[in-house]
This record gives C-alpha cells, structure tokens and sequence, in this order.
C-alpha cells in the first residue's frame, strides 16, 4: 500500500490555468496533491509524526490529569504547544521548528503568537 501511495505522489506534474491559456507543465517536488482525497490524511499522519517527536518523554507540558500532561493542541496545521516554564517552551519551540524542516516544513513567524497566562516571565519566545 505504501508504495502505491508513493507512486501517486512521486514524479507528478501539474498545469496551471490562468486567463484561459494553460501554462507549461512542472514538476511537484513536494507537498500533496490538491484535491487529492488521501492528501487530508496524510498531511495529518506527517503532523501527528512531527508533534510525537517533538513531545516524545519530555514531560514539559501542562499537568492535565493525574497521570497525564497535556503537551501540544493541534487542529490541521494550526498547532499550540504547552509549557510552564520558559526555558521548556523555548525548548519545544526549536525542536518543532528543528524536526519540521525535517518534513520540509516551516513555521510561519508572522503567524506565531505566544500566549501567556498567570505569568510575569515576559522574556521572548525565539522561533
């Protein structure tokens, strides 16, 4: 099944339609395919692999329950990562940023916030 999927998505070409001239063929060297019906899933699997490596046994996050730390939220490509202390962010920050470059992924800067809550630790979060 693997391979069938990597046949689908490796070596494809796409044409664009602009003004009712279609444009010269190129090569997708990466992403998924638009439109695709696997492309949701499997960008879905390549985040879940990416927030698993970033959080796996660090134990940084936010004391949930009992037994359990809620370390990161994530919904399709919005992603929030959890923390109590600054140092521990900073850390998740750079090992996400680290392991997304992996998958040829980038955080967008612009688009990343902190929030900050029952805190006086003002000292910035680098990406």
């Amino acid at each position: 099944m693997v391979h069938r999927i990597e046949d689908l998505y490796e070596n494809f070409e796409c044409r664009v339609l602009h003004s009712n001239h279609l444009r010269e063929s190129f090569t997708v060297k990466t992403g998924v395919k638009q439109g695709c019906i696997l492309s949701p899933m499997l960008f879905s699997l390549a985040i879940d692999w990416l927030m698993r490596n970033v959080t796996r046994d660090k134990h940084q996050g936010i004391q949930w329950t009992i037994t359990s730390m809620l370390e990161d939220l994530d919904y399709a490509d919005d992603l929030g990562l959890s923390s109590h202390r600054h140092q521990d962010i900073q850390q998740k920050t750079k090992d996400l940023c680290e392991t997304a470059s992996k998958l040829g992924l980038k955080v967008n800067i612009r688009k990343t916030q902190a929030l900050r809550t029952n805190t006086t630790n003002m000292n910035p979060i680098t990406v």
